[in-house]
């Protein structure tokens, strides 16, 4: 049996896949290193604008310096939202390790808790006394949800509080499983928007209306963490009155 063409169609077919993965290579490796070269001038940028902004006397000048230095951080916030986004498509392998759900809480309440005072906002956290203090798992995906949905919280409530707190879910023997929860007194999510919300690049309002910065890839990430460690989220949210993420770990 002549098979020559099949045997040409398939060599077509492997040099085609080839040349795709080397594309999508080279895509993200672009991709990144544009990323790393211009958060590398903002930052610097952001930090000379803050200094002088703080030196100068002048009312007028100082307001403008503000509006650089606001501008510089919006831009350099989208880009570390865009790097991490690819560094999630890389994949990021799994690190169990032993450490302090504690310290994981100081470190966000560190910034938070700026924020949460630049809008007047009271933010709160509690860690339950059950919770061992130190526990084994992925210390980076589990300050990296909670991050994302505390921030999540404070850009979309402009009065009130938000919560964080860990309670001990479950003790089954050497497996213990802790609950999460994140609660706002913001402007709520629809109840039809709930599962849209965790797709990349998704957003409640659109970029035009210039309500709320962001890419629409915080959730994506949280979701991606919770599937890499097992664990579940639900939302019971009411428009206009706030939120309540539970997250399972």
């Amino acid at each position: 049996i002549d098979i020559t063409d099949r045997k040409e169609a398939e060599e077509k077919l492997k040099v085609a896949l080839t040349n795709e993965r080397m594309t999508k290579k080279a895509k993200k490796s672009f991709l990144e290193n544009m990323c790393h070269d211009f958060r590398t001038p903002f930052s610097g940028l952001l930090g000379l604008t803050q200094t002088l902004m703080n030196r100068e006397g002048n009312k007028k000048k100082k307001e403008l310096l503000g509006i650089i230095a606001k501008s510089a951080e919006i831009l350099l916030n989208d880009l570390n939202e865009i790097f991490n986004f690819l560094k999630l498509e890389n994949g990021i392998p799994v690190l169990m390790k032993q450490f302090a759900l504690a310290d994981v809480f100081h470190e966000i309440s560190a910034t938070s808790l700026p924020k949460a005072k630049e809008k007047n906002l009271e933010f709160k956290f509690a860690l339950d006394k059950k919770v061992p203090t130190y526990l084994i798992g992925d210390k980076f995906r589990t300050k990296r949800i909670l991050e994302n949905l505390v921030s999540n919280a404070l850009k979309f409530t402009d009065h009130g509080e938000v919560v964080l707190k860990a309670e001990l879910a479950k003790d089954l023997e050497k497996k213990l499983i802790v609950e999460f929860t994140i609660q706002d007194t913001g402007i709520g999510i629809p109840k039809d928007a709930y599962n849209f919300i965790f797709e990349p690049l998704s957003r409640i309002s659109p970029s035009y209306e210039d309500l709320y910065q962001g890419k629409g890839l915080g959730l994506k990430l949280v979701k991606t963490f919770l599937e890499d460690l097992k664990g579940e989220i639900h939302i019971n949210s009411t428009p206009n009155v706030g939120s309540i993420f539970q997250v399972f770990i």
